[in-house]
C-alpha cells in the first residue's frame, strides 16, 4: 500500500513523497487506522469516524496527493488540507479532524461556495444547525481574494459526536478584522461580548479566527481566536485570567513545560480562544494554543515534553499514536505535533495535541509566511 511506505524526513527536514501516487482518501484513512489502532478505539468508534472523514473528503478525496500541493491551506506549515487533533480527558481521548474542502478553482470565493456545499451535505447527514451561521454568512463571505482560507469546518468524535465551523476575521482584509468579528457579533445578539476582551497589542496581537457551534443545544459556544507575537508570558497571563476560575501561573507552568524553560516567545506566535455562550457577556472559558513546533527540536523532543502534561493513563497510549501517524523516527522528522492546548477551566491535564500529516514534507512557517497573504500564483503553481 503506498500510503505505508512514507520516506523517512531527514533531520534538514528534506522529503520525498511516498504519499504523491495516493488519493487524499487513501491518505486520510490510513491516518485514521493508525490513530484507532493505537488508541484500541472500538470498531463502532471506528466505523463512526470512517463515516464522517469520507463525507469531508467528497468530492475532492479521489483526487491524487501529488509531489506538491494543488493550492496553499493555511491549516498546516506544508499546506496539507487537513489535521487531526487528540483532546485528552480524564478517562477518555475525543479524535477530532479539521479539514479545508479543495474546489477544482483556487479562487477564495470557489473555497467559500465549496465550503457551503459541504456543510449542506453534513446538515442532512448529521445532528447539524446551521442557524447561527446563516445569521453571519454575510459577514464572513469572502472579499479579498488574497484572504489566506474562507472556511473550514471541524468534527469532534468523542461519546457524543459535535460539528463546528471556523471563519476567516480576515475575509475583507486584515485590517478590518476586528471590525469584521464585531460585524458578527452583533448580528448574533452578542454585541457586549468585545468588551470583555482584553487590550491587545498594537501590530502585535490581533484576531485570527471565528468559530461557532453548530448545534442548537444550549452550550453551543462562540469563540474568537487570537495571535500573540513576541509575547512575553505576562501577557499571556494577562489574557488567560478572563477565565472564570483561572489559576494563576497555569499558563506560565503550561508554556515552560512545552518550551524546555522559555518565558518569551518569538519564534511563532503562541495563541489565546475565549469562548462565549449565548446570553453570556463574559467568555465561560479560555484556551491557550502553545506551537510546539517552534521550540523543539524535532518530535521526539516534543513527545517527551507533552507527555509531562498528559495523565499516567495516556502517556504509553499517546507515544504509540504518535509512532504510528508519524511512520518514521520521532528524532528524524519535526512539525508531525504542532500545538498543544489546554482549556483554563479544565485544568493543564487536560490537553489537545494537533498532528499535522505533512503530506508534503516539513516546512517549517515563518512569521513573515504566516502575515503574508497568498498570491494567485502561488495558489495555482505550490
Amino acid at each position: 500500500d503506498p500510503a505505508e511506505e512514507r520516506k523517512t524526513n531527514m533531520a534538514d527536514g528534506s522529503t520525498q513523497n511516498k504519499d504523491s501516487d495516493c488519493s487524499y482518501a487513501d491518505v486520510l484513512s490510513a491516518r485514521l487506522d493508525a490513530m484507532c489502532t493505537a488508541l484500541e478505539l472500538g470498531s463502532d468508534r471506528h466505523d463512526q469516524l470512517r463515516g464522517i472523514l469520507s463525507r469531508f473528503a467528497l468530492p475532492w478525496g479521489a483526487r491524487r496527493v501529488g509531489e506538491s500541493p494543488a493550492y496553499l491551506s493555511d491549516i498546516t506549515d506544508d499546506h496539507t488540507p487537513f489535521e487531526f487533533s487528540l483532546a485528552f480527558r480524564e478517562r477518555e481521548v475525543d479524535v477530532r479532524l479539521l479539514v479545508e474542502t479543495q474546489p477544482k478553482s483556487p479562487r477564495i470565493e470557489s473555497r467559500w461556495q465549496a465550503g457551503i456545499d459541504l456543510l449542506s451535505h453534513l446538515e442532512r447527514d448529521y445532528p447539524v444547525d446551521t442557524a447561527r451561521f446563516a445569521q453571519i454568512a454575510n459577514v464572513f463571505a469572502p472579499s479579498d481574494e488574497w484572504a489566506r482560507f474562507a472556511i473550514w469546518h471541524a468534527v469532534n468524535a468523542g461519546k457524543k459526536m459535535s460539528f463546528k465551523l471556523y471563519l476567516n476575521p480576515a475575509a475583507h482584509g486584515r485590517h478590518r478584522a476586528s471590525a469584521t468579528v464585531k460585524a458578527a457579533l452583533a448580528q448574533l445578539g452578542m454585541s457586549d461580548v468585545w468588551s470583555s476582551v482584553p487590550r491587545l497589542r498594537r501590530g502585535l496581537d490581533e484576531v485570527k479566527y471565528f468559530s461557532i457551534d453548530l448545534g442548537d443545544e444550549r452550550g453551543a459556544r462562540v469563540k474568537i481566536y487570537f495571535s500573540h507575537r513576541a509575547a512575553p508570558i505576562d501577557v499571556i497571563e494577562s489574557m488567560m485570567h478572563a477565565a472564570p476560575g483561572y489559576q494563576a501561573g497555569a499558563a506560565s507552568e503550561f508554556c515552560r513545560a512545552l518550551s524546555g524553560g522559555e518565558s518569551a516567545f518569538e519564534t511563532l506566535p503562541l495563541q489565546t480562544c475565549y469562548a462565549y455562550e449565548a446570553g453570556s457577556d463574559k467568555p465561560t472559558d479560555v484556551a491557550l494554543h502553545f506551537p510546539v513546533r517552534a521550540y523543539a527540536a524535532n518530535d521526539a523532543e516534543s513527545l517527551a515534553r507533552v507527555s509531562t502534561l498528559l495523565a499516567d493513563d495516556h502517556k504509553a497510549k499517546y507515544a504509540r499514536l504518535v509512532r504510528a501517524f508519524a511512520g518514521r523516527e520521532l528524532d528524524t522528522c519535526r512539525g508531525v505535533q504542532t500545538y498543544a492546548s489546554f482549556w483554563a477551566g479544565r485544568g493543564t491535564r487536560n490537553v489537545t495535541v494537533y498532528l499535522s500529516p505533512q503530506l508534503f514534507g516539513f516546512q517549517p512557517a515563518t512569521l513573515a509566511q504566516m502575515n503574508t497573504p497568498f498570491s494567485m500564483q502561488e495558489r495555482g503553481n505550490a
